[in-house]
């Protein structure tokens, strides 16, 4: 039995994790994202929380990785 209302697509969930949308195309926004993330992990590992603290500094870690390391600009003006 279906739900009403769904589609019978699967869930992709690599697509949520998928940071490499036009949002994120001027540099100043991939610096704010990314350091709210490092910050949250600091001021959770000062407030006592590690295991908090482990997974915002894992999400600042994957997001400086994906958006300084591999990330590739895109030109509106060298697209055909």
């Amino acid at each position: 039995m279906t739900n009403p209302g769904s589609d019978d697509k699967k869930l992709d969930w690599r697509a949520f994790f998928n940071v490499r949308t036009p949002f994120f195309q001027p540099e100043s926004r991939r610096w704010v994202v990314t350091g709210i993330a490092g910050a949250w992990a600091l001021i959770e590992l000062v407030t006592g929380s590690p295991g908090w603290a482990l997974i915002f500094g894992a999400a600042a870690g994957y997001l400086y990785y994906s958006f300084f390391v591999t990330w590739e600009d895109t030109d509106e003006e060298d697209a055909p």
